[in-house]
């Protein structure tokens, strides 16, 4: 079974190799020599801006639970489980919180897996988001298809409210099959759950939503100045879809931190904008290199700051 979600997981990178055989590397390596590199700089610097923002999401979202976590410990765990998010295949990344908050404070699984499934569903409801509203601005999609989906967007947290409807997607959630693995012989009852997610129903979930839309607009600003180091200039309307679509295509388990899918995305957008293959590779080599080395050099650093054990992690999840 394990090798069968490697080799679906294969997708991406096969797609890649693909990508490879069709481009000009004369090209590439001229437009690699162009490069501004003070552009990057910045683009680092606003990188380690997420993480702080990301990492004080997470922690409201606990506060709303009545988990005292201080911001220090929020940063480097939410931090250093990047790190195991970029090394290990699946979510164990994602649920590294969960352990981090039983070691340091002894928070049971029951009441860290709510905020940790709540804010991973931030990253996502604002990307969907975004992604739609770049499709309108550029004329993308069937309008009725559009218009259900902003209309469900900005419905869904206030019918959560609703304690039928917040039960039903909470059920939904729980029963998922990651999260059940996660959840079998802990002694944790759907009732547990369901009423530690009831408490997030509070003031700090707009907090929350409002720091996500602060750091995709930052992350999509640094796809911005990606862009500008190789003196090519992007609107903001078609990073945002582009950007968006990459990241939800990332989630799939059919690439490895999204190789393979996220240049394709870019070459159907660059193509689209007169662009040619070749800078579109770069993009995403220098977007890469800026989330994943970079950001990966970042949240190890942390992870090294405050370690979990990563065996653990595997044995209770995988």
């Amino acid at each position: 079974m394990k090798n069968k979600k490697w080799l679906v997981r294969l997708i991406g990178i096969v797609l890649l190799a693909y990508i490879l055989t069709r481009v000009d590397f004369r090209s590439y390596i001229a437009l690699f020599k162009k490069i501004e590199p003070v552009w990057l700089l910045w683009a680092l610097v606003l990188i380690l801006i997420i993480y702080f923002l990301k990492s004080f999401r997470w922690q409201l979202l606990l506060r709303g639970q009545g988990v005292k976590y201080s911001w220090l410990n929020s940063f480097l765990a939410f931090t250093g489980s990047n790190f195991i998010a970029f090394i290990t295949p699946g979510r164990l990344g994602e649920f590294a919180k969960v352990f981090y908050l039983r070691q340091d404070i002894k928070v049971p699984f029951s009441r860290s897996i709510p905020s940790v499934i709540t804010d991973r569903l931030f990253d996502v409801y604002v990307l969907l988001f975004f992604g739609v509203f770049g499709m309108i601005r550029i004329g993308l999609g069937n309008n009725i298809v559009i218009a259900l989906v902003v209309l469900v967007a900005v419905l869904t947290p206030l019918l959560l409210f609703n304690k039928k409807i917040f039960d039903l997607w909470t059920g939904i959630l729980i029963r998922l099959p990651f999260i059940s693995r996660l959840i079998t012989g802990k002694q944790i009852t759907m009732q547990n759950l369901k009423e530690e997610f009831q408490k997030l129903l509070n003031i700090n979930l707009i907090y929350a939503l409002l720091l996500s839309v602060i750091s995709y607009l930052i992350l999509y600003y640094i796809a911005m100045l990606l862009a500008a180091s190789m003196r090519i200039n992007i609107s903001f309307t078609d990073v945002v879809l582009m950007i968006s679509i990459a990241n939800i295509l990332s989630f799939l388990p059919i690439t490895v931190s999204g190789l393979g899918t996220r240049e394709a995305v870019f070459i159907y957008f660059f193509h689209r904008l007169a662009y040619t293959t070749e800078q579109a590779l770069l993009f995403s080599t220098l977007f890469f290199a800026a989330f994943y080395i970079a950001g990966g050099i970042i949240a190890y650093i942390c992870f090294m700051v405050k370690p979990v054990s990563i065996r653990k992690l595997k044995a209770e999840i995988v």
